[in-house]
This record gives C-alpha cells, sequence and structure tokens, in this order.
C-alpha cells in the first residue's frame, strides 16, 4: 500500500482562509490574451464550448478521470 497524501484543508488557520500562498493561483491573462480569445471565429468558440461540456463528463462512477 502506498501513502496517501490528502490536502483537506482542516489545519488552515481561519485568517488563512481567504489568502492564497504565493503562486497557488495563476497569474492574470492580459489584455492582449483576452482580446485575442474574444475575437476568435464563432465556429472555433462553438468547439472550445463543445469540447468543456465533453470534458465535464470524463468522470467514471468511482469518480477517476477517464
Amino acid at each position: 500500500m502506498t501513502n496517501q497524501v490528502f490536502a483537506d484543508g482542516s489545519e488552515t488557520p481561519q485568517e488563512r482562509w481567504l489568502e492564497q500562498d504565493a503562486g497557488t493561483l495563476p497569474e492574470p491573462l492580459s489584455q492582449q490574451e483576452i482580446d485575442r480569445v474574444k475575437n476568435q471565429p464563432d465556429d472555433r468558440k462553438d468547439l472550445l464550448l463543445t469540447r468543456m461540456r465533453e470534458d465535464e463528463n470524463l468522470l467514471d462512477v468511482n469518480g477517476v478521470l477517464a
């Protein structure tokens, strides 16, 4: 049996609940990147939305990614 490590946050002090550690979250997108995504052709946007919906269904009954 392997050692498993879980991060449930139960030992996190209350004053740190709303503060992220540096490097935990990715940097925000630049305005140039936001504009590039917004200006994609509609067929590309539809393809990405379809893929996102399909990805939501990748969990099996055990809750493991397929």
